[in-house]
């Protein structure tokens, strides 16, 4: 993982837990674009974090905070979804 990328765990109202991965410094919300990532099946938030490591991505990453949702079954270790 990036040295400047932390998880966060969110407890939501129905009783399921987030892993956010904020790439970047909490602390300037206030003064930078914060961007959202919410991924697609099969991948996670360490294909966003590979994206905005690319050196066309550095003037944006030096403007941004990036908030990578991870929704459950995606964050890593998960198991497989057994559904319907």
């Amino acid at each position: 993982m990036a040295d400047d990328t932390q998880m966060i765990v969110v407890q939501t109202h129905h009783s399921s837990v987030l892993h956010v991965y904020v790439q970047g410094n909490l602390e300037e919300i206030h003064s930078k674009t914060v961007i959202l990532t919410v991924h697609d099946v099969g991948t996670n938030h360490k294909s966003f974090i590979r994206f905005t490591q690319h050196p066309s991505m550095t003037d944006v990453k030096n403007k941004a905070v990036f908030l990578h949702v991870c929704v459950p079954g995606q964050e890593d270790g998960a198991a497989e979804y057994i559904g319907e």
